[in-house]
């Protein structure tokens, strides 16, 4: 069902040198722009990337820039041309009137979205108006100017310039306000601090300066430590460290109150460093090189970060976050459990091996201490979270367990099977409880209510049903045109959604069962979940993609996220 699940590596794509790299506002995606004519946008901790290159250059692409709200990417190329794109469709939304005469070698969002600032080898700052693409002021260089950075009020911006200097202009008036002078060669990047109050400005004479950004005045004597031209310099999102690529092939980051080199240099790069990128998450850092390649790095310890959530062999069919959003268990067609630490989306165990086939369902408990997961060998294996050790063989279904459901006290746990039933079992002791829940066909889905007292099931006969879990009888059953894939409560059970193999994807009112909304997907729901506040519904399709609706409206709020290579299934 799962033909082709993972990409072969993470980050691989581009054909030709990478030029710039930015993350979105938020962190969760990186943007890559290449010699090979072609943008590219990455799920920031695995690599994946999402949806089909953007293409509409016509020749490399030198630079990018999320908008503020990371619902737009500007970029500049050496085709002279700036194009803005929509980066949920990533088609162009808008191609910037002919303004440069060179190669553009910067863009930038003001912090507020309405201006898109450009400059290029031709010497001019360019601003345009964001939303009709409009060039509103052009502002003359002697020299190339191959960086800008708007300062987080917007109020000015700072260009670097071949010519040595550092200038200052007042956005609204379109005035110089300080030229700083201090570099003895060509100022390769500037950077504002998100607080405001400093400038950094890296140059081909090895060193980094840090100025006062409300007096232009140097601050202390210049970072050094790079032996070649320093290529890019970015702040940290709390503006307490600086980091920093060079032409020598490595990576420094800076502490901005002492000026000292807190970790580097970094030498894992085996050509020369040309852009680096801090993300939302304080501890990560992009950085790409001369050539093709991506990566991404702890910003404390230095560190390669491993390829993340990579490590199931076959298809994965079940996932579960911890209560403590530490945690995550994952479940697989290779017959193992995997166990992964959120903070550093690296494995916290060894994958727990003992199932003979593949693992269709995996639970955690509220505590964490416990595992629970359901698989091909109609058995349900207890695991012990701290040490990985096998704890117990639940050995009661004649069928495969296909899904896993915890009482919100933590101490029943429902299985659902391709035996037609759902059995409750005690989360300690292991031993039977309540009555079994008798199904025409497999039981592909279980779901406990808020407050225990209700289990909500959806069965491959087309069915959900809610069941009293104290009497073990039938409340209510509700009627899909096919397969139910999945069911869940609402976190206040006053809704509950169902998924079903017709592409429909109902939220219902829970005391009554009134249809609430109603979604009619036509790549094929196989997976879909509620937000806590009942007001949100995320959907998987089975081509890869994924939506977002809001319940109230219907309205589509995410549209179409290009993911996964193939099938979604957890």
């Amino acid at each position: 069902m799962h033909d082709n699940v993972f990409q072969a590596e993470p980050f691989k794509g581009h054909t030709g040198r990478i030029l710039a790299l930015v993350y979105s506002p938020g962190g969760a995606w990186l943007a890559t722009a290449s010699m090979d004519k072609t943008i590219r946008i990455w799920e920031a901790f695995t690599g994946f990337q999402i949806g089909k290159e953007l293409e509409g250059h016509q020749r490399p692409v030198r630079t990018i820039a999320y908008s503020p709200d990371g619902q737009s990417l500007v970029s500049g190329s050496d085709d002279k041309t700036i194009r803005v794109w929509d980066t949920n469709t990533h088609h162009t939304a808008m191609k910037l009137a002919e303004g440069h005469k060179g190669w553009v070698q910067a863009v930038q969002y003001s912090p507020n979205g309405t201006i898109i600032a450009s400059s290029g080898s031709d010497g001019c700052l360019k601003l345009w108006n964001a939303r009709v693409g409009d060039c509103t002021t052009t502002l003359k260089h002697p020299n190339n100017v191959g960086s800008i950075s708007f300062s987080p009020n917007g109020k000015h911006i700072a260009t670097a310039c071949d010519d040595r200097l550092v200038r200052i202009y007042d956005v609204d008036e379109g005035v110089l306000v300080w030229t700083l002078a201090g570099h003895r060669a060509s100022v390769r990047c500037v950077q504002y601090s998100p607080g405001g109050s400093l400038i950094a400005s890296a140059s081909d004479d090895h060193t980094i300066q840090l100025w006062d950004a409300k007096t232009g005045e140097i601050i202390r004597s210049p970072l050094c430590g790079h032996r070649s031209v320093v290529y890019a310099v970015s702040f940290s999102h709390n503006g307490q460290q600086l980091v920093s690529s060079s032409e020598d092939q490595t990576i420094r980051i800076w502490n901005i109150t002492t000026a000292e080199s807190t970790l580097g240099p970094i030498y894992r790069h085996k050509h020369p460093v040309t852009s680096v990128a801090c993300s939302a998450y304080e501890e990560c850092v992009a950085s790409c090189r001369d050539d093709c390649a991506i990566r991404i790095w702890n910003a404390i310890t230095g560190q390669q970060s491993s390829n993340p959530l990579l490590r199931h062999e076959g298809a994965v069919n079940g996932i579960d976050i911890s209560k403590s959003e530490e945690l995550l268990a994952s479940a697989a067609d290779d017959a193992l459990v995997c166990v992964w630490d959120l903070r550093t989306h690296r494995l916290a165990l060894d994958p727990l091996s003992g199932h003979d086939g593949s693992v269709w369902a995996v639970k955690l408990i509220p505590s964490d201490e416990r595992l629970f997961s359901g698989g091909y060998d109609n058995t349900i294996r207890v695991w012990d979270v701290q040490s990985g050790g096998q704890v117990h063989i639940i050995r009661s279904h004649t069928g495969f367990v296909r899904t896993l459901g915890i009482s919100p006290d933590g101490s029943w746990i429902a299985s659902g099977s391709q035996d037609d039933t759902v059995r409750f079992f005690d989360i300690h002791s292991y031993e039977i409880l309540g009555s079994v829940l008798r199904h025409k066909r497999a039981v592909s889905s279980v779901y406990f209510s808020p407050d225990g007292l209700q289990v909500l099931t959806g069965c491959a006969d087309n069915t959900l049903h809610i069941w009293d879990v104290s009497r073990g009888e039938r409340i209510v059953r509700f009627q899909h045109a096919d397969f139910v894939r999945c069911v869940q409560f609402s976190a206040d059970g006053t809704k509950f959604m169902s998924a079903s193999d017709d592409k429909k994807i109902c939220v219902r009112e829970a005391r009554a069962g009134k249809l609430i909304r109603a979604w009619l997907q036509d790549g094929g729901v196989v997976a879909a979940a509620l937000s806590p506040d009942g007001e949100r519904v995320v959907g998987g399709c089975r081509n890869g993609d994924l939506y977002m609706w809001d319940v109230g409206t219907g309205k589509l709020i995410l549209p179409k996220v290009s993911t996964h290579i193939d099938i979604l299934d957890a």
